[in-house]
């Protein structure tokens, strides 16, 4: 199943970058992104009957690297995108993987070739065999695109990410067992198309 996944994953970025548009920013587009993720606060919250349990974990040497794609379409020609990303997150101090899956919504400033924008990731966190069941992800924050040359567009960004998991078969929000971190991800990017 993940290798399937993986796989229709690649299929869209090669097929989107054969055949993309020529211009830039409008229509469907492909991004390819590398992010390392300092971690700020690990939480470890249990619950026994109606109190919670709270214990902070040693964050010191917490990080994680993340590689994603992110498939979407222009709503408004060079200034608004909406698209949907898929990743792979290796988390170091604790060690567990986790595979992301969310939407990505992006504002760009202005319509120029050199630009800022800020955007918000919403999404689900899926197991990749670590023991944990289901779990919540969310990024918010800003970046710089820039273009050399008339064919290379490429990015980088800071954001504030949140995500958690559930150690039970219940989802996050229910769950008596779960893990919840913060950090601090810094991002660079590329365009596909």
């Amino acid at each position: 199943m993940k290798a399937k996944l993986i796989g229709i994953v690649i299929l869209i970025c090669v097929s989107q970058t054969v055949f993309g548009q020529k211009e830039k920013l409008s229509g469907w587009f492909v991004q390819g992104q590398f992010s390392y993720i300092k971690l700020t606060e690990i939480k470890h919250s249990t619950k026994s009957g109606v109190n919670w349990d709270h214990t902070y974990l040693d964050h010191s040497k917490s990080f994680a690297i993340s590689i994603n794609a992110i498939s979407g379409y222009f709503l408004i020609k060079r200034r608004l995108s909406l698209g949907v990303g898929i990743g792979y997150d290796g988390y170091v101090n604790p060690a567990f993987n986790t595979l992301p899956l969310y939407g990505d919504l992006r504002f760009y400033f202005t319509d120029e070739l050199n630009i800022p924008f800020v955007h918000l990731s919403l999404g689900g966190l899926l197991d990749v065999g670590t023991g944990f069941h289901r779990g919540g992800y969310f990024e918010l924050g800003a970046g710089y695109k820039f273009t050399i040359g008339d064919t290379f567009e490429s990015y980088v960004g800071l954001a504030l990410t949140r995500g958690g998991v559930s150690m039970t078969s219940e989802p996050l929000t229910t769950s008596a067992d779960q893990f919840v971190y913060r950090g601090l991800a810094f991002t660079y990017g590329v365009y596909l198309y």
